[in-house]
């Protein structure tokens, strides 16, 4: 399920994503949403403010600003 594991897990789900599909990739945007629940679940709001900026410019640059999604973004 979404955010599900440790952030350790996910973290290391990150690297490989970004691995195999780069860094701009609609594959990272949902793995760094990832990260930013299991970050927030556990009050890291320290390290979940900059991957929620990330996941907002990486959303805005592949799905253009006006997009829907990002009003959940």
């Amino acid at each position: 399920s979404p955010g599900a594991g440790s952030a350790e897990e996910v973290f290391f789900e990150l690297a490989i994503a970004e691995g195999a599909h780069g860094p701009e990739h609609p594959a990272i945007a949902n793995v760094v949403g990832n990260l930013l629940t299991v970050y927030l679940a556990q009050g890291n709001y320290g390290d979940a403010a900059p991957l929620f900026q990330r996941s907002v410019n990486l959303k805005e640059r592949l799905l253009g600003p006006k997009h829907p999604e990002l009003a959940s973004a």
